[in-house]
């Protein structure tokens, strides 16, 4: 939408100068529509290597890595992508790491947790054991 409005301007400015211009340049052999026809290009194609980068920076905030004569150079795309890939990458390993962390968490309370049943079960058994040699002293006894 940009190139063909571009291109529009650059007509009708280079058709105002060549006709407001009473003797046109020795570059265009002295020919009004010669004349009118490199301004076009030179408004036109100047208008490309600045305008559009311009507002390609503008709209998607991307600048271009070098401008030449065969336009502007923009960074590769593949590289923007696993730019991007990387990036998700380390959320999901971060994402990974928290998930390890609060599970080895839980596991050591859950250790801490088994071990204390443990001796709470190994006072029990103790406590059973001495009720069991009783019994079995008052039975030896009878």
């Amino acid at each position: 939408m940009l190139v063909p409005l571009l291109f529009l301007a650059s007509a009708v400015t280079a058709g105002l100068i060549s006709w407001k211009t009473d003797d046109a340049p020795d570059v265009a052999f002295g020919n009004h529509l010669i004349f009118g026809g490199l301004l076009l290009l030179l408004l036109f194609y100047g208008a490309l290597l600045i305008a559009l980068p311009v507002a390609r920076a503008i709209f998607s905030g991307e600048l271009p890595v070098e401008l030449t004569t065969t336009g502007p150079r923009y960074p590769e795309q593949e590289l923007a992508s696993s730019r991007q890939a990387s990036k998700d990458l380390g959320e999901r390993i971060d994402k990974l790491e928290f998930g390890l962390s609060e599970l080895q968490s839980k596991r050591g309370q859950d250790a801490r947790a088994t071990a204390q049943g443990l001796r709470e079960l190994g006072t029990d058994l103790a406590i059973l054991g001495e009720r069991l040699a009783r019994v079995r002293a008052e039975l030896d006894a009878e």
